[in-house]
C-alpha cells in the first residue's frame, strides 16, 4: 500500500474518532439535561395536581377527580397517572403507551432515557386521603434528542467530506513522510488543532505543511461553531418557549447553587392560579399574550 493511501486512511480514521467522541459527548449531555427537565416537570405536575384534587377526595366517586386528571393527562407527555385512596385502591388510572415514532432504534439503544416518576400524598384536612402517581413519557425527549443528533451528524459529515477532499489535495504533494505532520495528526486526535510554526524549506514539503495548517485551523473553527450551536441549544432548553424567561428547572438549579455557596439575597415567586380556567374562558391566545406581557415587564 502506498504512503499516500496509508496517510489517507490514518488521518480519516483520526477525524472519524474525533467527531465520534464529540458526538457521543454532546448526545450524552443533552440526554442528561432532558432527563433532569423531565423529572422536574413530572414532580411539578404531581404536586400541583395533587393540591387540586385534595378538596374532592372526601368523595372518592366524585367525577371531578377523573375530569381533572384527564385534563392534565391530555395536555402533557405522560405515560401513566394513577390515583389511589389511603387503602391502596385505584380510583383513577390513565395510561398512554410509550410509542416512539420517527426515532431509530439505534438511538434508543445507545442513549436510553429513564421514565421520570413522581409520587405525592393527597391530604384532606389533617389526614392523608390518597396518593397520586405520575410517570413521564420519554418519547418527547427521544424526539428532541433525535433532532439534535441529525443536525450534529449532518455538520460532522460535511466537515469530514471537506477535510477528506482537502487531504487528498495535500497528499498529492507529499514526497516523503514528515514527523511534524505525524505529530500534528496525533494532536488532532486529542482535540488540539495546532499548526506547524516552522515550515520546511523544501517547496513540495512546505506546501504539504501549509495545507495541514489550514485544515487544522478550519476543523478547529468548525468544532468551535458546533460547540457554540450546542451552547445555544442548551440556552434554549433553559428558557420557556413562550416567554423566553428562564424556566423552573434553571430557577431551581440557580437557587441550589446560591444556597450551597452561602450567597445572600432575595428571591421572588409569581404564580398564576387557575390559568387553565382562564384559558377555557378567554382562550389560549389571551393567556399567551398575558404571559408575554408579564415577561416583557419583568425583563
Amino acid at each position: 500500500m502506498s504512503l499516500s493511501k496509508q496517510l489517507s486512511i490514518l488521518i480519516s480514521l483520526i477525524f472519524l474518532i474525533v467527531f465520534s467522541a464529540s458526538f457521543m459527548i454532546s448526545m450524552n449531555s443533552i440526554r442528561d439535561y432532558l432527563e433532569v427537565e423531565s423529572d422536574i416537570h413530572v414532580q411539578d405536575t404531581a404536586t400541583s395536581l395533587g393540591l387540586s384534587l385534595s378538596p374532592h377526595m372526601q368523595n372518592e366517586e366524585d367525577p371531578i377527580l377523573q375530569t381533572m386528571m384527564n385534563a392534565i393527562f391530555d395536555m402533557g407527555y405522560y405515560k401513566e397517572m394513577r390515583l389511589e385512596n389511603v387503602d391502596g385502591e385505584v380510583l383513577v388510572k390513565l395510561n398512554n403507551p410509550s410509542q416512539i415514532e420517527g426515532v431509530p432504534d439505534w438511538l434508543i439503544d445507545w442513549f436510553p432515557m429513564k421514565s421520570a416518576t413522581a409520587v405525592t400524598e393527597i391530604s384532606s384536612g389533617w389526614t392523608i386521603s390518597g396518593k397520586l402517581y405520575v410517570i413521564g413519557n420519554p418519547a418527547y425527549g427521544y424526539l428532541k434528542l433525535y433532532q439534535q443528533a441529525k443536525k450534529t451528524l449532518l455538520y460532522s459529515g460535511l466537515i469530514f467530506i471537506g477535510a477528506f477532499l482537502l487531504l487528498m489535495l495535500v497528499l498529492r504533494l507529499i514526497l516523503q513522510p514528515l514527523k511534524a505532520i505525524q505529530r500534528q495528526a496525533t494532536l488532532i486526535t486529542n482535540g488540539e488543532f495546532t499548526t506547524i510554526e516552522r515550515l520546511p524549506w523544501t517547496t513540495e514539503v512546505k506546501h504539504v505543511a501549509q495545507s495541514m495548517n489550514s485544515m487544522s485551523a478550519k476543523i478547529g473553527d468548525t468544532v468551535t461553531r458546533l460547540n457554540q450551536r450546542l451552547d445555544a441549544l442548551n440556552e434554549n432548553l433553559k428558557r420557556d418557549g413562550l416567554t423566553r424567561l428562564l424556566n423552573q428547572a434553571t430557577f431551581n438549579e440557580d437557587i441550589k447553587r446560591y444556597l450551597s455557596n452561602g450567597t445572600e439575597g432575595y428571591a421572588g415567586y409569581i404564580k398564576f392560579d387557575d390559568l387553565s380556567a382562564i384559558s377555557k374562558q378567554k382562550g389560549n391566545q389571551i393567556v399567551d399574550n398575558l404571559l408575554r406581557d408579564l415577561a416583557r415587564i419583568l425583563g
